[in-house]
């Protein structure tokens, strides 16, 4: 274990404490190895649309319970609110509630705050938890471990003690409902079933003239891919999404549910059948096209402002790049609160990615080559394939003063061809009052060494915390070597991880915009904790029998964890500048 050098002895406390934190805050590399321990994950969607899995934010509550709800309505809604009565949603102990329906969920079905009824059409969680019959329940405790199994008859006693950290009592002799019926597979047709899916999760790259080679919003195209999308998504390979859904989650998350990988096997399974488009049905319109030739589209939706890397880059064919420096001037008459950005390249085929910095007003033209990514409070967002825009949630939006410059610092690969880029970054002005400012910071430190072949080697970041923040969001830098990255905070050698990051993959650095800030109070250390694997078992190492160092190449490595946050307590007030840059 490496930590950043030149710390206060408080801080290097924490560096200890941080790397003898007890195993139950430490969750393992990879979930899926780890299924003997912890009871299987599900992932299912309510009537009103909430998506909730048993992995959700599971940290947080002392017990969930799970059920099966009967078919019957009387009876389902009355299992419904004495099951639901249980919920907790907030105090010291707080307790979920999660009832599984194989029929139709409508927003109309009433639960409590911290209960939800979630729609499993195919009875996949059912069947993973060993939910066999209707009324059927399972406790688990927050490091999902399974405390109990019985009816809804003894769930009240049985949650109290998981609570309670005891052993629940036995259950004997309570009758037991009926006998889940087997479900009957749909037929699932690419309009009617796929394409909804695909527009939600997989369109950002996989649409006409997307990142993807392949536009799965075509019927045509989506039915030679069906087998592909089968095993990608079965896999969990697909969409891309590598945080640990136990400690937060995220606005911008892309998970399937389990009836939406299901659907998907399906459809593959039918031999793909396209069915008939709904009524009203047009395609995708075609996007204006951009320097270059490429046609992206704005995620963020039409910008009120564009800027331009001032000259085009040109990009060979073969070699290593070096990374770039580009200054990108704005030309805003006054300051503006910007709520979202976006950076899009004309050549996404050859950018691996880039970080945008706002330019300092101290720091001169001339020295941008040495202006670098370890300013973290200048960090604005960036580019990785599949995740352009940085955005905040309402009433937060970030400062672009009068005249400041953009740092573009972009690393380019080849591929074959020559390519041109003119990258362009976009941004949205704040629709409604601002109240709060956000703010950006690093946990990073140049301290990496990574000897031949070393597996699990872990490197700690550190900042003390000197008044209350809000977290809004995060977002990870590493190259090949990087496997895992973790957000923790300590105090007086407690340990708690705020997000988790258990597979890291540098092709996919998204920006994790969380869907509840996290607090961290005055004299908090907050730490960034990344994991290398050096070894030749790390499919992406490039030289297993390389010694590795800090650098700017993908063959070297970094160690950077971007935060973005807002002052806590909130703020009084501040209204955006006037006119069309400020609120509206």
């Amino acid at each position: 274990m490496r930590c950043a050098r030149r710390r206060p002895l408080a801080v290097v406390a924490a560096c200890a404490a941080l790397a003898a934190a007890p195993a139950g805050d430490r969750p393992p590399a990879d979930a899926r190895a780890s299924s003997d321990a912890l009871l299987a994950d599900f992932h299912l969607a309510g009537g009103d649309g909430v998506r909730v899995g048993l992995w959700s934010e599971a940290a947080r509550f002392a017990a969930q319970l799970v059920a099966a709800l009967p078919s019957d309505g009387p009876e389902r809604a009355a299992t419904v609110a004495r099951l639901g009565a249980l919920a907790r949603a907030e105090g010291a102990a707080p307790v979920r509630v999660l009832l599984l329906a194989t029929g139709d969920v409508g927003p109309a079905d009433p639960h409590p705050a911290g209960a939800f009824v979630l729609h499993d059409p195919f009875a996949l969680a059912m069947k993973r938890l060993g939910l066999e019959r209707e009324g059927d329940v399972v406790v688990v405790d927050r490091h999902l471990q399974l405390c109990w199994r019985g009816t809804s008859r003894g769930a009240g006693e049985a949650v109290a003690a998981v609570v309670a950290g005891t052993k629940p009592p036995e259950e004997s002799g309570a009758p037991r409902g009926r006998e889940i019926a087997p479900v009957a597979a749909p037929r699932v047709t690419f309009f009617k079933d796929v394409l909804p899916i695909v527009r939600s999760q997989c369109a950002t790259c996989h649409c006409r003239d997307g990142l993807a080679p392949m536009d799965l919003t075509d019927a045509e195209e989506a039915r030679g891919w069906a087998p592909m999308m089968a095993e990608v998504t079965a896999g969990g390979v697909m969409p891309p999404w590598s945080a640990d859904p136990r400690y937060a989650l995220c606005r911008n998350e892309r998970r399937l549910t389990d009836t939406e990988k299901e659907t998907i096997r399906l459809f593959a399974a039918q031999g793909a059948p396209a069915g008939d488009p709904p009524p009203g049905f047009a395609p995708a319109p075609e996007p204006s096209p951009e320097p270059g030739g490429a046609t992206m589209r704005w995620t963020i939706g039409e910008p009120d402002a564009v800027w331009e890397l001032p000259h085009p880059e040109e990009i060979p064919a073969e070699g290593v790049l070096e990374y770039r420096a580009a200054l990108v001037k704005t030309d805003l008459p006054d300051d503006a609160w910007i709520e979202a950005l976006e950076c899009r390249p004309t050549a996404p085929q050859v950018l691996h990615h880039l970080v945008a910095l706002l330019l300092p007003d101290e720091v001169r033209d001339d020295q941008v080559t040495t202006f670098s990514t370890s300013f973290g409070e200048a960090v604005f967002g960036g580019y990785v394939p599949g995740a352009p825009a940085v955005g905040f949630p309402p009433g937060c939006a970030r400062r672009l003063k009068k005249g400041q410059r953009f740092l573009l610092s972009i690393h380019y690969t080849t591929n074959g061809k020559p390519a041109i880029d003119r990258t362009r970054i976009g941004v949205r002005f704040a629709r409604g009052p601002v109240l709060h400012e956000v703010r950006s910071a690093l946990l990073a430190t140049q301290d990496i060494d990574l000897a031949p072949g070393a597996a699990g080697v872990q490197v700690i970041a550190v900042r003390r915390i000197e008044q209350p923040i809000e977290i809004l969001g995060f977002q990870v830098h590493m190259h090949a070597r990087g496997v895992r990255y973790r957000y923790q905070a300590s105090r007086d050698g407690v340990v708690r991880t705020l997000f988790d990051i258990p597979r890291f993959d540098w092709n996919w650095q998204h920006y994790y915009d969380l869907a509840a800030p996290i607090r961290i109070e005055t004299g908090d250390v907050l730490a960034g904790v990344a994991t290398y694997d050096n070894s030749a078992a790390n499919p992406r190492n490039p030289d297993p029998k390389a010694r590795v160092k800090n650098g700017p190449q993908s063959t070297d490595e970094m160690m950077n964890g971007f935060y973005y946050y807002i002052d806590a307590p909130p703020a009084a007030a501040t209204p955006g500048p006037p006119g069309p840059r400020g609120a509206r």
